[in-house]
């Protein structure tokens, strides 16, 4: 990585690091997207409801 100039000196993103990074992201938000916007708007607040729990056991284990 560091000889892509991707990871500086200092052992964090470079410039160019920093952009590839914020693309990835970017294109993983977009793929991640396209299963929800395939659900009809009841489908999507079941989903919701079904999985809230879950999603708040997540988030108590992680603040342990």
């Amino acid at each position: 990585m560091r000889d892509r100039g991707l990871i500086g000196d200092d052992g964090w993103l470079s410039e160019p690091g920093g952009a590839v990074k914020q693309r990835v992201e970017a294109l993983t938000d977009d793929l991640a997207a396209k299963p929800y916007e395939s659900l009809e708007p009841d489908e999507l607040e079941e989903l919701m409801t079904a999985l809230e729990p879950l999603a708040a056991r997540l988030l108590a284990a992680q603040d342990s």
